[in-house]
């Protein structure tokens, strides 16, 4: 064969070969087969997800699935984001004889936090809920509910429980706050484990959200050892609606909570304390010695230790209290008082309070612990529902603008931001919380406050006080009609109160430790 006709001959069997070729790429699409086949899967996925799921398959399709440009294997791994939030699940979908065809599902991705996972607790005891009282625990059966992948869900069942009242001006509140035992530790939604939980009734707080917003703020401050977690519940007591609930932590020491270490060796009675600053113990009648000590008329609660031995607790209110007179000598001195104080701590634990202006600063859950050997800390942080605008009754005034807490309303953060080191310390610490955290938290409320739509129409069903004078309300937030302004003024207030605090503390006023 001449040279000629084999180069004519390669061109034959290239253009075979091509026009083969051609026709497998080109195989005839079965857009109707593949839309089917897409329904089915997505038929098949949950819209909101808040656990871990097998992906789709199909007797008649290939399935390649991706996340963020990430393949997938046979299982979607949940991992709870910040807030509510939306996400694209991308698919390959190739179907023998009918082609192939992407396709993007969206879902969304719950928050712990979340309303829409609609979690249910039902509680069941021989009294009716108008006998319960602050002082008795009285039995009860507990089961919780909730939708998993969409799916209504039974989560926690025991018959061993008790139940009693809780709260100091929360208790005298028609919708009543609630303590929980439990006959053997367990993780209820996800909760650390523990015996001991609380039913916040958020009453007086008609957005829901003011003690849930705060604590899960709180998981971005590192100085602060331990951020408690909430969870939204619709209680029902006997089989009564109660209304929405906060399901949270009972505070205490705890090793699943704020864990406090042993002493290494013989540290005499730098053991490990739990305190909390509580001005009921005026009221309420109770004598120093033992388990309260004061120092400059402030009342200090001692919680962990705990002695049935009166000299031991003697001793242990004597070293405590010491330590405490000596830290507030060091910060009116100006010197030596990081050996008492973990001032990191103290400048976390107080940015939140005022940055959400809570009322209680210096009055009452004011809790600290001091670790075997170390400096005193603060925290957790507790009882936020009058914060943000809601005590009328505010000395310095109820509004977004004006400090609170160094105004003589805490002794030890008035002390403190005496000294020039510790502002600018705090001033540099919150320039940070403003411009890193706090844009995401006026990001995560709109959209906890839409994740609680259903829930809150429920409770306010239940609890008609939308534009009723609750106490402490003030007038502004009377006049709102909706839970979804009570959302909008929890975001208006932060804005305002945040851009005044910083720049307020870049002012020659704050420099110089003038706070009014």
């Amino acid at each position: 064969m001449g040279d000629s006709m084999k180069r004519v001959w390669c061109m034959v069997t290239l253009l075979a070969f091509s026009l083969g070729l051609m026709g497998c790429l080109n195989t005839p699409v079965d857009q109707e087969a593949l839309d089917q086949v897409s329904a089915a899967i997505k038929f098949q996925l949950p819209s909101d997800v808040n656990a871990d799921f097998v992906l789709p398959v199909h007797p008649d399709a290939v399935i390649e699935w991706r996340l963020n440009d990430q393949v997938l294997d046979r299982f979607f791994l949940y991992e709870p984001p910040l807030f509510d939030t939306q996400i694209e699940l991308e698919a390959t979908i190739r179907l023998s004889g009918s082609g192939t065809m992407d396709v993007t599902y969206p879902l969304r991705l719950l928050a712990p936090e979340s309303g829409r996972h609609r979690y249910v607790l039902e509680i069941e005891m021989a009294e009716s809920i108008s006998q319960i009282n602050r002082d008795t625990y009285v039995g009860a059966a507990l089961s919780l509910s909730g939708r998993v992948n969409g799916v209504h869900t039974e989560l926690f069942e025991t018959h061993n429980a008790e139940l009693r009242g809780r709260g100091n001006s929360t208790w005298f509140m028609p919708k009543k706050p609630f303590r929980i035992r439990l006959g053997d530790a367990a993780s209820l939604l996800g909760l650390p484990e523990a015996r001991n939980y609380v039913l916040l009734a958020e009453y007086a707080d008609k957005s829901l959200m003011r003690n849930t917003v705060v604590h899960w703020f709180t998981h971005f401050f590192d100085h602060l050892d331990h951020a408690v977690s909430t969870r939204y519940v619709e209680l029902y007591v006997n089989g009564h609606y109660e209304g929405v609930y906060v399901l949270t932590e009972h505070i205490e020491a705890h090793p699943n909570k704020l864990a406090l270490k042993s002493p290494v060796g013989d540290m005499g009675l730098d053991v490990g304390y739990f305190m909390e600053l509580d001005q009921r113990f005026y009221e309420h009648g109770h004598v120093t010695g033992t388990d309260w000590f004061t120092v400059a008329g402030i009342p200090y609660n001692i919680k962990v230790p705990s002695s049935n031995n009166t000299a031991t607790m003697q001793a242990y209110n004597a070293f405590m209290r010491n330590h405490i007179v000596e830290m507030e000598a060091a910060m009116i001195a100006r010197t030596g008082y990081e050996a008492y104080m973990d001032i990191d701590n103290f400048i976390d634990y107080f940015i939140i309070h005022e940055l959400f202006k809570n009322v209680d600063v210096g009055w009452s859950s004011v809790f600290m612990y001091k670790q075997p050997g170390e400096p005193l800390r603060m925290g957790p942080i507790w009882d936020f529902d009058l914060a943000i605008g809601n005590a009328y009754y505010m000395s310095f005034g109820y509004g977004p603008e004006g400090f609170h807490g160094m105004r003589d309303k805490n002794r030890w953060f008035t002390l403190m931001m005496q000294i020039p080191e510790v502002r600018n310390r705090f001033r540099e610490r919150y320039a940070t919380v403003h411009n890193v955290f706090l844009p995401v938290l006026l990001e995560a409320i709109p959209v906890m406050t839409e994740s609680l739509a259903d829930m809150a129409a429920n409770n306010f069903n239940r609890w008609p006080i939308l534009t009723h004078y609750v106490w402490p309300n003030t007038p502004e937030l009377v006049a709102l009609h909706t839970h979804q302004e009570h959302g909008d003024f929890l975001i208006d207030y932060l804005q305002t109160r945040s851009t005044w605090m910083y720049f307020t503390v870049h002012s020659n006023d704050y420099q110089y430790g003038f706070f009014d």
